[in-house]
């Protein structure tokens, strides 16, 4: 079993921007999945990221979870006031008209 480090870090490379196409998949898969098997409801998760995430550059690639998790909090804040979304917002959304 992996241990709290180890989920930290694994759980901070889900604030990248970079993995937003790949969510956009997931998305349009999920929803096709519940249209054909009758779901109901389907909840995502971490929706922090629909408004605010961490572009992968030199100087965030190795930030530890926390530091990334603050800043892409930071950014959903700003863009919620804005009223905008990362591109993995604008795919949920665009999924689920």
């Amino acid at each position: 079993m992996a241990d709290f480090n180890q989920m930290a870090d694994i759980f901070g490379r889900d604030a990248f921007s970079f993995w937003a196409p790949l969510d956009a998949k997931f998305f349009a898969n999920v929803a096709r999945f519940a249209r054909v098997n009758g779901v109901a409801y389907v909840a995502p998760f971490w929706t922090t990221y629909f408004w605010g995430n961490v572009d992968y550059a030199p100087d965030t690639q190795g930030l530890p979870f926390d530091q990334l998790r603050r800043r892409a909090n930071r950014a959903a804040t700003a863009a919620l006031q804005a009223g905008t979304f990362t591109p993995t917002g604008q795919a949920w959304g665009d999924t689920i008209r």
